[in-house]
């Protein structure tokens, strides 16, 4: 069993490269104790949840860790809705073009204030033809999230990834950024921190 920290396969990659985060599935995982409670439609999923949160307590090695990870996935729920890469991708386009035309830059430094998975990460750095460098530091809060960030973008100099909140990262930030891009989470409800 793989664990914590650890670098992943390229097939492991490619997986995590699909992670959508857990909110279409948040109420099966704030009930998941409960399936009796579930609608008709949403009870042939209940072994899924119970293997997915098996397998996040086999990887985090201790309870601790588990109980770290479970919070944070069942406080996400609210807000984990990653951009669809067609969204990041062409997002990505638009402000990489126009830093070229505009700024005339060959070098860029770039926030990603609440980088998910790495959907804008992913989408600049397969654009950046035409720049000698791009600098990401990507900050996620939620803990499960930041480790698949971590693992997918672990190893790569252009990429810094931050296991905070953005309002407590400021002394792993650089003091100026050419770029910040992000898709953060909207909504109207309680913040758990």
């Amino acid at each position: 069993k793989r664990q914590l920290g650890e670098q992943p396969t390229q097939d492991e990659i490619d997986t995590l490269k699909k992670f959508n985060g857990f909110a279409p599935a948040g109420s099966l995982f704030l009930n998941h104790m409960a399936p009796l409670t579930w609608k008709e439609y949403e009870r042939p999923l209940h072994p899924i949840i119970e293997d997915i949160l098996t397998e996040v307590n086999s990887i985090a090695g201790n309870e601790q860790t588990y109980a770290e990870l479970y919070a944070s996935l069942r406080q996400s729920t609210a807000t984990s809705y990653y951009t669809p890469e067609h969204v990041s991708d062409a997002i990505a386009d638009f402000v990489l073009d126009y830093v070229k035309k505009h700024q005339k830059k060959d070098t860029l430094t770039i926030l990603e204030p609440s980088a998910g998975s790495g959907r804008f990460v992913e989408a600049l750095l397969s654009k950046k033809d035409g720049f000698k460098s791009i600098q990401i530091d990507g900050i996620e809060k939620d803990a499960l999230t930041y480790q698949v960030l971590h693992a997918l973008y672990n190893g790569n100099a252009s990429v810094n990834t931050i296991h905070s909140g953005y309002e407590n990262a400021s002394e792993k930030l650089r003091s100026e950024y050419d770029v910040i891009i992000s898709n953060i989470p909207f909504g109207s409800f309680n913040v758990y921190d």
